[in-house]
């Protein structure tokens, strides 16, 4: 049986690169981490930028941040096509 073992969920992060190695991103990545729930993924800023959104990890949760050149209309897209659930929308 799969008694006391937990499944993990994978948590897709969609920033720019400046945005996911900030202070404020790397400790809540870090405590997220530390929970033991998430398999976390973040999403290279090339592949965000340069890759169609169907080329892009499939994940359970997904989390983006805007920030300046951050592509919103392909994180929208993402959704549509995927339907992850949105911890910010």
């Amino acid at each position: 049986g799969s008694k006391g073992l937990t499944r993990k969920l994978t948590l897709g992060v969609c920033c720019m690169q400046n945005k996911a190695t900030s202070n404020p991103m790397q400790s809540l990545l870090r405590r997220l981490d530390a929970s033991g729930a998430f398999n976390i993924i973040i999403f290279d800023e090339k592949m965000i930028l340069e890759q169609d959104v169907s080329e892009w990890p499939i994940v359970q949760c997904y989390v983006s941040f805007h920030s300046k050149g951050f592509p919103l209309y392909k994180s929208l897209e993402y959704v549509k096509m995927r339907h992850p659930v949105e911890i910010n929308k």
